[in-house]
């Protein structure tokens, strides 16, 4: 840890915008963002991300049914259950797949009308997680 704020402060002091750092021990790529002076990774985020096809509408009705972008383990948000007002963006839930988190947003304002999984549930891909009432 102390190496790489070490590399933090050269890139700080010598005003770096790209610094490639490798030894046996690590290998470190930084990145600084010209505009606001902030670090950004060079790693691309490959988590999957919820889209249109993860939405399911409900005979020509207000009623959303979001589907699982991934196969995983459903964590519910505690702050989420049915009857709960929701605005488009908030975090329903997590999806749990190695180790890493996939957010499950709310498409929409609406009501949580079902949830679908307990929490702490294996879930499928495409299986229905939770059905918005869209407002």
């Amino acid at each position: 840890m102390n190496n790489l704020i070490d590399l933090l402060t050269l890139m700080d002091r010598y005003g770096l915008s790209f610094l490639e750092y490798r030894s046996d021990e690590m290998s470190v790529r930084m990145r600084r963002d010209d505009t606001n002076h902030q670090m950004k990774s060079t790693v691309p985020d490959i988590r999957p991300k919820l889209t249109e096809k993860h939405l399911k509408k409900v005979n020509n009705s207000d009623l959303l049914k979001i589907t699982s972008p991934i196969v995983g383990i459903f964590h519910q948000v505690k702050e989420v259950n049915e009857g709960s007002k929701v605005a488009k963006g908030d975090v329903l839930g997590r999806i749990e797949s190695m180790k890493m988190f996939t957010d499950v947003p709310s498409p929409s304002d609406g009501i949580v009308k079902k949830i679908e999984v307990d929490d702490e549930s294996p879930v499928e891909f495409e299986q229905e997680l939770i059905e918005i009432d869209k407002q």
